[in-house]
């Protein structure tokens, strides 16, 4: 078996883990209903019984995309099952970017929504806090209508927030067909939790997989090889920029304050000096000595091509 097949068995092991430990939480909850509904046959304990099995399906949709467009486009679909209105954000500098709306009616076709946090209501409070939100809808919705109940769930990844996912229960308007509906909160949660796990186990797997880039270190009886723009160069570059990457995907908000204030090697310097490890450990000391890949890339994704916005005071 390859390493590339054994990698993807571990994902997927993982990823049944995952979809097992969300299951057992959801089947808990059917199983609690059931009983309910032997008890007494009531409409309500019977709709608890469909909420959950309909998750259930939702979790085992969640459980077979396997990137993160995929992933945040299947829990979009997915949380429309549970309120009438509901949309998926990402959250970079500052700001709350729309990547899926469904309910909302012209902005489900083309998500034009790019909220700085100020007017973000509810999901910058999620955003900033990585606490579930409830409220009114935010500003940018409050045409739509400002009444509804709302929900915010954040989504993170090594507690550091990097998407939302916002709901709410329809218009409050006689005549809407939306009018009278309600979000299923607690679904709404279990699905954003379930998606965050999934996203870090797909992030591990990226990482992993690209281990197997960077070439081994020589035995020590064996000669360096000279290959200028061969694959341990190539193979150096591709392992420096996905751990400058992972930087910057975890501390967005950071690299953009660093810039600013021109302190972004104080601000970042003990994930810089993890990253450094990472890869002096992974990549060979005589393709290291060639040129600073590492370096480089630090300079030109984090710092944006300017050197002295690293230098340490």
């Amino acid at each position: 078996m390859t390493f590339d097949e054994q990698l993807r068995q571990a994902f997927e092991a993982l990823s049944d883990r995952l979809q097992d430990d969300i299951r057992r939480e959801v089947q808990i909850a059917v199983d609690e209903a059931l009983a309910a509904k032997s008890a007494a046959d009531s409409a309500q304990a019977v709709a608890a019984v469909d909420n959950n099995t309909r998750l259930l399906d939702s979790v085992q949709w969640l459980a077979r995309a396997r990137s993160l467009g995929e992933t945040l486009d299947t829990l979009a679909s997915a949380a429309a099952r549970e309120a009438p209105r509901v949309a998926v954000l990402t959250v970079r500098g500052g700001r709350a970017h729309g990547w899926r709306f469904i309910g909302f009616g012209a902005l489900d076709e083309a998500p034009p929504v790019n909220l700085m946090f100020d007017d973000a209501g509810i999901i910058a409070t999620a955003a900033r806090d990585n606490v579930v939100a409830v409220g009114q809808p935010a500003p940018a919705f409050a045409a739509l209508d400002a009444a509804v109940p709302s929900l915010a769930v954040p989504l993170a990844l090594a507690g550091d927030v990097v998407a939302i996912l916002y709901a709410d229960a329809g218009s409050t308007n006689p005549d809407s067909p939306n009018q009278g509906s309600r979000l299923n909160a607690e679904a709404l949660e279990i699905l954003a939790r379930y998606t965050a796990r999934s996203i870090e186990s797909l992030t591990a797997f990226k990482v992993a997989r690209s281990l197997a880039i960077a070439p081994p270190a020589p035995e020590p009886s064996a000669p360096a090889v000279d290959k200028d723009g061969g694959e341990d160069v190539a193979g150096a570059r591709r392992y420096a920029r996905l751990l400058v990457s992972e930087i910057k995907l975890y501390h967005e908000d950071s690299i953009a304050a660093g810039r600013r204030d021109r302190d972004l090697g104080s601000r970042l310097g003990g994930e810089i000096a993890r990253a450094r490890v990472l890869y002096e450990q992974r990549v060979p000391p005589h393709v290291r000595a060639r040129a600073p890949y590492f370096d480089d890339e630090l300079v030109r994704t984090l710092a944006d091509g300017d050197q002295s916005l690293l230098e340490t005071r």
